[in-house]
């Protein structure tokens, strides 16, 4: 079952499907001739690395959003064959369709920000304590 969370870059809303299986780190947007309902997909880890992303599988070019502690340190545009990972270490990364909206604000050193609908009691939400509503919170 998919995880999707709206996330904010910028001022710029995305709605992003979360990995959160081995198969969907082993997939990712591989064998999809469009995407959906969702702008790309989020991929966190265990500890900063070099993580190696392929394009395995792929139908329409990648821009990689590379991240690390909350904060776009890296972004790679229109990736079409083979293997791509960052210059410097990362604990997560966004993968969108190429040109989606990486060519139309500059990401480098933003902040990414999860407006959440978690229920209360779950470790990552934040609530108003008066109204009970949802706030949003930065994920990393």
């Amino acid at each position: 079952m998919s995880v999707m969370k709206r996330i904010i870059i910028s001022g710029v809303p995305l709605r992003i499907e979360v990995a959160t299986r081995p198969f969907d780190y082993f997939k990712g947007l591989s064998g999809r001739k469009i995407l959906e309902n969702i702008d790309g997909m989020l991929f966190r880890f265990p500890f900063k690395w070099k993580w190696r992303m392929s394009m395995r599988g792929m139908n329409f070019p990648l821009d990689f959003i590379w991240i690390r502690e909350g904060i776009i340190v890296e972004i790679t545009q229109n990736m079409v064959t083979g293997f791509v990972s960052p210059r410097g270490r990362i604990d997560a990364v966004i993968e969108i369709p190429s040109g989606h909206i990486t060519d139309k604000i500059s990401w480098h050193g933003r902040s990414i920000i999860i407006e959440t609908d978690i229920g209360k009691g779950d470790r990552y939400g934040q609530y108003d304590n008066r109204s009970g509503t949802p706030k949003s919170l930065v994920l990393f």
